[in-house]
């Protein structure tokens, strides 16, 4: 309870210092450079998550065998998404490794989420913009051929996918 106290005593005052900051007299220019920057941007974030070992995707992250170089190669490799469109997580799942329809496995990958600390809004977010799919397929194997059990695809990606799987096909 005493935490709790704290944490929302901590929120009322950063919400006062926010009404006491002052406006940004050209919002349009900083939204303009975050644009730009977006990757940089991006990877901050990214470093600052998976570098606290207590926050759930660093977790998460750790779990599927994913490290910040992976997730730094594959923003150097594909960019991040610009524009209105949305990252896209797709479950990959191996070929007669369950009997189960997507929709159980996802329903399952959501109400897992639901359990850690944040995952309720995070599986609320993914139901309801049908970012999270599940795809029965062979597993994705990095360039480094480590087996690749996380990988989130932004909308231009979506076209790299379909030809490395006419790649693949062509191969076999």
């Amino acid at each position: 309870m005493l935490r709790e106290l704290i944490r929302y005593s901590r929120m009322g005052l950063a919400f006062v210092r926010h009404l006491r900051s002052p406006l940004d007299p050209d919002p349009e220019r900083k939204i303009r450079s975050y644009m730009e920057n977006r990757e940089e941007h991006f990877l901050a974030i990214a470093r600052k998550v998976l570098g606290d070992a207590g926050h759930p995707y660093s977790r998460m992250f750790q779990i599927a065998g994913c490290t910040l170089a992976d997730v730094e190669a594959s923003v150097a490799r594909c960019g991040v998404a610009e524009g209105s469109a949305q990252t896209e997580m797709i479950l990959r799942i191996r070929p007669g490794a369950c009997r189960t329809s997507g929709e159980e496995v996802l329903g399952y990958f959501l109400s897992e989420t639901r359990g850690l600390y944040g995952g309720s809004m995070s599986a609320l977010a993914w139901a309801h913009s049908r970012g999270v799919r599940v795809e029965w397929a062979a597993p994705l194997l990095s360039t480094t051929g480590k087996f690749r059990a996380v990988r989130l695809l932004g909308p231009g990606v979506a076209a790299t996918e379909d030809r490395r799987r006419s790649l693949a096909a062509a191969a076999r």
